[in-house]
């Protein structure tokens, strides 16, 4: 999501589409995204509760990072909301950026097969920075 976004994206100078051309996208994977892991946090809740390992595991790293990432991607996608968006954009803009860089490490630590992706993304992440501080 993050190399989508970037006016130094690959997916920018792949597709030649702007930014601008490019949002849609943006937001449309976003909320597709942002349902497929409320669904994933809510199935493994729902199991916790149904198998009466919710007192144990509320306490386990996993199901706390877990936690954490969901509560962070929920508050990414309310912010995104086109009348919070407008109504104060600074806000919307601030958590973008900041929950886009926090969740990474969340996500590292929440299960090890994540792992491979998010070095992936950290590198893309810093590549678009290091094009956009050279430019």
């Amino acid at each position: 999501m993050l190399a989508l976004k970037s006016s130094w994206s690959p997916i920018t100078y792949l597709t030649r589409l702007t930014h601008e051309e490019l949002n849609p996208y943006h937001r449309a994977l976003g909320r597709i995204i942002l349902i497929f892991l409320s669904l994933h946090a809510s199935f493994y809740l729902n199991f916790f509760i149904r198998k009466s390992f919710l007192a144990k595991r509320i306490r386990d790293p996993d199901v706390i990072l877990g936690l954490l990432a969901i509560t962070t991607f929920l508050t990414l996608g309310t912010t995104a909301l086109a009348w919070v968006r407008q109504k104060n954009y600074f806000l919307f803009f601030l958590i973008h950026v900041t929950a886009s860089v926090l969740i990474l490490p969340i996500l590292y630590f929440h299960v090890s097969h994540l792992r491979t992706y998010i070095i992936e993304s950290v590198i893309i992440y810093l590549i678009l920075i290091a094009q956009r501080n050279t430019s």
